[in-house]
């Protein structure tokens, strides 16, 4: 594992999350309804660890959505089952 995957994984550990779509929910409400996807966040404390976080998806060979703020912090989410599994072959390797 490289140094800038490691440092990513454990930030994530501090306080990201996965999501998962609900397949009962697409089933019940159609595609055309229910629209959530696959989710990786992270979530940055300040404006010095957004950016790291940023540069670290970058080398690392993520695509960042666009950016929200959540309360004081920022949310540097991910998106598609793809990222999705290779970031969970991070965390398991890890």
């Amino acid at each position: 594992m490289k140094r800038s995957e490691k440092k990513l994984v454990e930030l994530f550990l501090r306080n990201g999350c996965l999501r998962y779509p609900s397949d009962e929910r697409q089933e019940q409400d159609g595609h055309q309804k229910y629209k959530k996807g696959y989710e990786i966040r992270w979530t940055a404390m300040n404006a010095q660890e957004y950016e790291l976080i940023a540069a670290l998806l970058s080398e690392t060979g993520f695509v960042a959505g666009k950016p929200y703020p959540k309360r004081k912090r920022t949310i540097l989410p991910v998106y598609g089952k793809e990222a999705l599994l290779r970031f969970q072959a991070l965390l398991a390797a890890y």
